[in-house]
């Protein structure tokens, strides 16, 4: 990875730059808490230039009375103001995407980088909904992909994994632009992928002109690409060599002693770095760690949770949970460039490496892939790199700092402490900036640290599409109109983990919700076997939401739902659902199904029309049941309160992709507001169950 760099050395500069270099990584160390400037001072006094004495004094004067950055304004700005702020920095820095990274000297070149920080912009625009961070990264995209999906200056015969990276972002570009030449190029990066050369055991070979080699870095690139590609366009059998570039990495570079990996392997041993009996190489340096914790936190994105690969690469990513603990700095709350050599003269605090463990470890939280306990490491380290990093600058801006510039592993690079060392620190590099944006995102979902499950039925609702076979209607997986993946994105935006529930709901499964949507359960007319809500599965569900969860139930019109049974649970609640058509809609005559007389209640805070079609009516049959939507004298929406639970009644699947947003509803309606508001709403009503 990190291979093609601009040569700079701090020998070579003049007295000038040479100061002006020390203050600029100066401001990054504290004295006792931050141990940065001891580098600086090391660079200074070991430099073979003429610098004035004059300067020198200066130098010193100022060190003396240097603290980290730790501005008030900084501070106290949460994690999406943070992201914020570091991409409307980024956009005033870097008007194209491509300028961000200096190295490049502002040609827009497919690049790893670049694609860093245009999937950093795109988790924004996901999280804010401003369209300038979405724009940004397509801007990117467009500018190298021409209509057919062919990728500027991109040669798949140099089998850099690198190259890979990038085509994270088209995923996104695809699905919201419906524009093919997107879906080509993730086509032709694959087409590297599947002629990569390997190793004997299979794993990737980092490049071609680094033969038989693995780095950490390398599976980044190329491992949640190749997940995420095999996820969207239907490859499960690809997910096997997934995971098995992961426990070949690991197998290789793993080291028992001190829990971390090394940064590359060798198999035919020959490199100068390279280990003669083993093949690793000398040193655990601390981006190379944090490119393999991000992939594994990313990979499981994709990976099914009943692939027999999955608990192997949730084995992984503890391991490396614990060493990210074991090896955070306890003066500053920060990681090193060479993490387990904190004591060594010239070792520094670094910003890449520690934002990318912030992200890894509060993402895995969130996800219940890790611990709770790993929550105050992250916190403290996000909380460090805004003291210690993060400098605002006199136009508004602001800038992270103390980003080692590159390093690698080759001929004239050792991967030797010394060498780790010596390359260039420097402020806001991509491999900084992007991690950095990640982590804020993250930062900003800890307040439902969320560790809030939403399930979603895929066992009483379990229809098959008639033309492709696969599993349709009502479901998180579902992108066309009948499907719920919109609703899902605004759950996840709220710091929430999706689940779908395939099978009967029972104690094991419930355990793991906080809520749970069932949605207009089948008739036989939509699956010949349909599975029944029965008796013993009323009374656990209704056990559940007593205890503590949120249940959501969804009908449909009097045709499309089967009443009899759902009805046997809804009246354990106090409601009945009717079998009738309540706002039937002729074509695109949309005021039929407008709603205008909105109740004062969270989930229409500031929502002034929705739509809501076809939806069968309910009756209260509790005086602790309350109306939310009331259509004439018919209720439409209902909510109660059950023991420590909450039961929301809706007579419409109403919030399905269809009638979501405005790509086929009209504007006036704010369907779109309104499912925001449900969600936000559904969370508060319970508590983490783990």
């Amino acid at each position: 990875m990190e291979s093609n760099r601009i040569k700079f050395s701090v020998n070579s500069m003049n007295g000038f730059s040479l100061l002006s270099y020390g203050f600029s990584t100066l401001f990054s160390a504290k004295k006792d808490k931050c141990k940065n400037y001891k580098q600086n001072y090391a660079q200074l006094f070991n430099m073979k230039t003429y610098v004035p004495l004059y300067m020198v004094t200066i130098f010193i004067l100022f060190a003396s009375n240097s603290p980290c950055f730790s501005n008030p304004t900084v501070k106290n700005k949460n994690g999406i103001e943070m992201a914020v702020w570091m991409a409307t920095s980024e956009l005033q820095h870097s008007r194209r995407i491509w300028q961000a990274d200096h190295d490049l000297k502002g040609r827009p070149t497919w690049d790893y980088t670049n694609g860093l920080v245009a999937f950093s912009f795109i988790d924004l625009w996901k999280r804010t909904g401003q369209d300038k961070y979405f724009n940004y990264a397509k801007n990117y995209a467009d500018r190298n992909i021409d209509e057919e999906g062919k990728i500027d200056g991109y040669k798949k015969e140099t089998f850099n994994l690198d190259n890979v990276n990038s085509g994270k972002i088209l995923f996104d570009l695809y699905k919201k632009t419906d524009d093919e030449q997107y879906k080509k190029a993730i086509f032709n990066l694959m087409e590297q992928l599947k002629e990569q050369p390997r190793t004997s055991e299979g794993g990737f070979w980092h490049k071609k002109v680094y033969p038989e080699q693995m780095w950490l870095d390398g599976i980044y690139m190329a491992a949640p690409f190749y997940a995420q590609f095999a996820k969207e366009f239907s490859h499960p059998e690809l997910f096997d060599d997934v995971i098995d570039q992961f426990l070949l990495i690991n197998k290789h570079t793993f080291d028992p002693k001190t829990g971390l990996n090394y940064h590359g392997w060798d198999e035919s041993k020959r490199q100068i770095w390279a280990d003669p009996l083993t093949g690793h190489s000398p040193n655990f340096w601390g981006r190379s760690m944090g490119w393999y914790a991000m992939a594994l936190v990313d990979v499981l994105d994709f990976i099914p949770e009943s692939h027999p690969g999955y608990p192997k690469i949730l084995r992984i990513l503890e391991q490396v949970a614990v060493s990210i603990k074991k090896y955070q700095d306890q003066e500053s709350d920060l990681w090193y460039q060479v993490l387990d050599q904190s004591h060594r003269e010239g070792n520094y605090l670094e910003a890449s490496v520690s934002s990318m463990f912030v992200y890894t470890l509060l993402k895995a939280v969130r996800l219940k892939y890790i611990g709770k306990e790993y929550i105050d490491v992250a916190e403290k380290g996000y909380q460090a790199i805004k003291n210690h990093f993060v400098r605002e600058n006199e136009d508004g801006t602001i800038s992270l700092t103390s980003i080692c510039k590159v390093a690698g592993l080759s001929s004239t690079r050792d991967g030797s402490f010394e060498y780790y060392i010596s390359e260039p620190v420097v402020d806001d590099d991509p491999k900084g900036t992007g991690p950095f944006i990640l982590a804020s995102i993250e930062m900003s979902l800890t307040d439902q640290i969320a560790l809030k499950t939403v399930g979603l039925d895929n066992w009483y609702n379990y229809e098959l599409n008639r033309e492709t076979g696969e599993v349709y209607h009502y479901i998180w997986e579902d992108e066309t109109w009948s499907g719920f993946s919109q609703l899902g994105d605004e759950f996840v935006k709220n710091g929430a983990r999706l689940k779908t529930i395939s099978s009967k709901p029972d104690n094991e499964n419930l355990k793991k919700l906080n809520v749970y949507i069932i949605v207009d359960p089948d008739t036989t007319s939509e699956n010949p076997n349909p599975n029944y809500i029965l008796a013993d599965e009323v009374k656990l569900i209704s056990r559940w939401v007593k205890k503590g969860g949120a249940l959501v139930l969804m009908a449909n019109n009097g045709s499309n739902c089967e009443f009899t049974h759902f009805n046997r649970l809804a009246e354990t609640f106090g409601f009945h659902f009717n079998p009738v058509t309540l706002n039937p809609v002729d074509n695109n005559n949309w005021n039929m199904g407008a709603e205008t007389n909105l109740a004062d209640h969270p989930i229409f805070k500031e929502v002034d029309k929705v739509f809501i079609k076809e939806a069968a009516s309910i009756t209260l049959s509790n005086r602790d049941v309350k109306e939310v939507l009331m259509d004439t004298n018919n209720v439409m929406i209902a909510e109660t309160r059950f023991g420590k639970g909450y039961v929301l009644a809706v007579g419409d699947p109403w919030l399905y992709n269809e009638y979501f947003d405005h790509n086929r509803l009209p504007c006036e309606f704010e369907n779109s507001k309104a499912a925001k508001n449900l969600c936000e709403y559904l969370l508060k009503q319970v508590k983490n169950n783990n």
